[in-house]
């Protein structure tokens, strides 16, 4: 029995997960899984946590653009900024609120993969119908500010990030951040390379 098996054995929220995405891949005409390993072996679990294991990408972003960058080539792109409008330069990178993304190297996390319709609802409806201005939650600025996805970034050891904090990857309705790697419209995309790429990434921040 493989690990995976044993823990979709072990984990009954785990196993139920699973069931229902053996349901939306082939269907409700077919028998329900009869065993952890009907599951593994139909969605190729093990297949899929091999190819997990053997992948190792990284990413780079030089104030242009975010790069993913695989076997050595860089394989994605999306276009990308980081900065209010006129604080995007390197010299600005100590400045808090305005200028972009410190130049160093970061890490990019599975665990703090964050979605708009899991944020608190009252900071989702206060926020969409502008009766209060909140500064405070996981969603400040709403979707146009921030998009429906984030992800956040953990500076490594030797980044120097001027005190400031609170790094992510995000979309939005129009470029600009306050410190944060904004990809507007292309960050449903990289969100999705990211989710299947299922493991923290390293980030070099360069400009």
């Amino acid at each position: 029995m493989s690990s995976i098996e044993s823990e979709l054995r072990n984990n009954s929220i785990l196993r139920r997960q699973y069931e229902e995405l053996f349901n939306e891949r082939f269907g409700y005409t077919l028998h329900r899984p009869n065993s952890p390993n009907d599951i593994v072996k139909m969605l190729r679990l093990d297949d899929l946590a091999l190819d997990i294991h053997r992948r190792e990408a990284t990413l780079r972003f030089d104030g242009r653009a975010l790069q993913w960058i695989e076997d050595g080539e860089v394989t994605r792109r999306w276009p990308a900024v980081s900065g209010r409008p006129g604080y995007h330069g390197k010299e600005h990178q100590h400045t808090r609120e305005l200028g972009p993304l410190p130049e160093g190297r970061y890490s990019a996390l599975q665990d703090d993969f964050q979605r708009w319709e899991e944020t608190n609802i009252f900071n989702r409806a206060a926020c969409l119908l502008r009766l209060i201005n909140i500064k405070a939650g996981r969603w400040p600025g709403c979707t146009r500010a921030w998009g429906t996805r984030r992800i956040g970034l953990e500076p490594r050891a030797g980044t120097k990030v001027f005190g400031r904090s609170n790094f992510t990857i995000h979309g939005g309705s129009y470029p600009g951040s306050a410190g944060c790697i904004d990809l507007t419209s292309s960050m449903e995309s990289f969100a999705k390379e990211f989710l299947y790429y299922a493991k923290d990434m390293e980030l070099e921040v360069r400009y």
